[in-house]
């Protein structure tokens, strides 16, 4: 399965929304899932999620 997720506007990985969708693709990505992230900025390597 492959997801994508837009990460413009969902902020920090510590603040509501943006928590949750973290918390989603790291659950996502142990299930074998591909899960692919657009971020503008670098993403911060401390939130263990797959760099691509």
């Amino acid at each position: 399965m492959r997801i994508g997720v837009d990460g413009r506007n969902l902020g920090s990985a510590t603040d509501g929304i943006g928590r949750f969708v973290h918390s989603s693709i790291k659950a996502l990505s142990a299930l074998g899932a591909e899960v692919f992230v657009y971020a503008p900025g670098q993403v911060n390597p401390s939130y263990g999620i797959p760099s691509g």
